[in-house]
């Protein structure tokens, strides 16, 4: 009888044991979450899904991602204009929509994708890796988007990395933002904000455009914007659109392809280097079927990194002459890449010049 009698006793401690465990493994907001495989974490509360880690954050929260995630639909943003916005920490992992968009911002705040690893190598990704059709893999509603440390948004095939519908985009520090396969890495709508300052935006594949400005406003201050491949256009400005360079570099390489086409907007330059890299058809900056201006300024207050300004095309720089906005302006050109040789400058001559430079008068 008293065996028995332990023996139940030692049931009833093994079963109080079980529960407390459970207890402590499921606790809400305020503990951990309650799984063994969280893939997203907000100070120390760790959750199930993305979803759930950003219908929960809060005001400045960063939400750090703990493993690669393969979602089953979009991670819907509504943070709205005046919070103080969200950032998503890619910590070196893939968040992958697959066959879909990864990531959809319907509200009007901030949001923020970074990867904190470090390194100066983009390392964490969101990418739609199966897609292979038009598949946006980030859409931004008319918020504002942040890419930042070494993060990288891609996209492979002929969708979108960014698909910016009225928002704000900055690309920033080593950040990337990158077309895989004849895609576009960033489209410009809706009378959208797209801002360079660091990092690089590029496609690499036949067909591909880095920049596609159809309803908006695009400005590229520093880092890298590129097109790797033949019948590609690296910033394509359409529909009375504006385009404002105040520096970094802009480049195209293969067959049929532009650095800058301008197809009835207006493109102001006041820093930076353009180049077409290709011998046999490289003209870097077209205006020839477009109809809209390109102007070259060097006191352009709003361009703060300003002249000197260096376009360089494997045929030619330009095909139709930039207007010149400033006065005093020396110019530099040459019929050579390196820009020996040089000539005096005639804006008639356009099309003979590879090599074109501005600056401020001496």
């Amino acid at each position: 009888m008293k065996n028995r009698r332990n023996v139940h006793l030692f049931g009833i401690v093994v079963i109080i044991a079980v529960i407390g465990f459970t207890m402590i493994a499921c606790k809400g907001r305020s503990g951990n979450d309650n799984t063994f495989d969280p893939v997203a974490q907000i100070g120390e509360t760790t959750y199930t899904t993305l979803q759930e880690a950003v219908d929960a954050a809060e005001e400045s929260d960063t939400i750090t991602i703990l493993k690669d995630i393969t979602l089953t639909e979009p991670v819907t943003v509504t943070i709205t204009k005046g919070f103080g916005g969200i950032t998503i920490d890619l910590n070196g992992n893939t968040l992958d929509g697959g066959s879909g968009t990864a990531i959809q911002h319907n509200g009007t705040g901030i949001l923020g994708i970074t990867d904190s690893t470090g390194g100066g190598r983009s390392t964490g990704t969101v990418t739609a890796s199966t897609a292979g059709f038009a598949v946006d893999t980030v859409i931004i509603n008319g918020g504002c988007l942040i890419v930042s440390g070494d993060a990288m948004i891609k996209s492979v095939g002929s969708g979108k990395s960014i698909y910016n519908d009225g928002g704000e985009i900055w690309v920033t520090e080593d950040s990337t933002v990158l077309a895989i396969s004849g895609g576009i890495a960033i489209m410009n709508n809706g009378y959208g904000t797209v801002i360079v300052e660091g990092g690089a935006v590029g496609s690499i594949g036949d067909g591909g455009l880095a920049i596609v400005n159809t309803v908006g406003t695009v400005t590229v201050l520093d880092g890298a914007v590129y097109s790797d491949d033949d019948n590609s256009f690296t910033i394509m400005n359409t529909n009375e659109c504006i385009v404002n360079i105040g520096g970094g570099s802009i480049r195209c390489d293969g067959d049929n392809s532009y650095a800058v086409f301008n197809y009835g907007g207006t493109i102001t330059i006041g820093g930076g280097t353009i180049r077409n890299n290709n011998a046999r058809e490289g003209v870097a900056i077209s205006n020839e079927l477009g109809g809209g201006t390109i102007t070259i300024t060097v006191d352009e207050p709003s361009l703060p990194y300003s002249a000197p300004i260096t376009v360089i095309g494997g045929t030619s720089a330009f095909d139709i002459a930039p207007a010149v906005s400033a006065t005093g302006v020396k110019v530099t050109a040459s019929a050579n890449t390196d820009g020996s040789q040089e000539a005096s400058y005639n804006a008639a001559n356009i099309g003979t010049y590879k090599y074109v430079r501005f600056e401020e008068g001496l």
